[in-house]
């Protein structure tokens, strides 16, 4: 059981490297060379009162996710790309 949880778990975190060099990129595209990783490093001390379009952002990450693969299909995106975006 402990063998197959921690497989399981690496396999999550590969996910989410794949995930954050994706947005990497994409933020390094856009122009945000220097600010990619500190835009990426989202703390769990970041409220949403600090977000000035969070509707905008939700509605953004939500065509993300259904049209790129950005993603896993199974599961919602990380709300944690609100913050992001």
């Amino acid at each position: 059981g402990y063998r197959r949880l921690s497989i399981d778990i690496e396999a999550m975190r590969d996910m989410r490297r794949e995930v954050r060099d994706k947005w990497k990129m994409i933020l390094e595209n856009l122009g945000f060379m220097a600010e990619a990783e500190s835009l990426l490093t989202v703390s769990a001390s970041a409220s949403y009162d600090r977000m000035r379009n969070a509707a905008v952002a939700r509605s953004l990450l939500q065509t993300l996710h259904t049209e790129t693969s950005i993603f896993s299909s199974k599961e919602p995106p990380p709300e944690r790309y609100l913050f992001i975006l």
